[in-house]
């Protein structure tokens, strides 16, 4: 794969708490999800900070669901 090196941030995404694997992150809504600012780097997540901590500029999410992307692994 031939990715951009380009880096940029999504602010104010929320995740799912069970896809973080720092545990020291903690849901901050009762449906376990939790705001998050993610720097990704060449398609790649490479920081993610507590949504608001670090005065960052990027697109603001507005607290939109993010997912890992789904992969179909079925064969014949």
């Amino acid at each position: 794969m031939n990715f951009r090196r380009d880096t940029y941030w999504l602010k104010n995404a929320s995740i799912p708490s069970c896809l973080i694997v720092d545990k020291t992150m903690v849901p901050q809504t009762r449906e376990g999800l939790g705001w998050w600012d993610l720097e990704i780097t060449g398609g790649i997540i490479t920081q993610i900070l507590p949504a608001g901590k670090e005065k960052i500029a990027g697109k603001d999410l507005q607290g939109g669901i993010v997912f890992p992307c789904f992969t179909d692994v079925h064969t014949h």
